[in-house]
């Protein structure tokens, strides 16, 4: 298996080879398998814009809509942390629950300090 960052996928070339846009430029592949990850919409400024969708739609592939997945919640940041790091991510978050059942779960993620209103 090879990881190729800072790839993005364009779909496929007329003889089926995978087209990537790379800082080199563009990259045509040809490959037996492939596994695309190819993440969300959740982080454009990162390449997470969901751009893949339409790629996969236009061949036939089915795609489910892209829903956002977050949740808010208030935490009692001291006032100088949450100065300080307004708008930036805090990675990784892991939040453990107990379900009406008493089932364990945990979940990891992102959060984000919110900017001041």
């Amino acid at each position: 298996m090879r990881f190729h960052v800072q790839h993005r996928w364009q779909g496929w070339d007329a003889d089926g080879r995978l087209v990537f846009d790379t800082p080199e430029g563009a990259r045509r592949v040809e490959a037996a398998a492939s596994v695309l990850a190819l993440g969300g919409a959740s982080w454009p400024q990162l390449g997470s814009d969901g751009a893949w969708a339409p790629v996969l739609q236009a061949r036939g592939v089915e795609v489910a809509p892209l829903v956002p997945s977050n949740c808010g919640f208030d935490i009692g940041w001291s006032g100088h942390f949450a100065q300080r790091h307004a708008g930036a991510p805090i990675k990784p978050v892991v939040a453990h629950w107990r379900d009406a059942d008493g089932k364990e779960h945990a979940l990891q993620g992102d959060a984000w300090l919110p900017r001041p209103a």
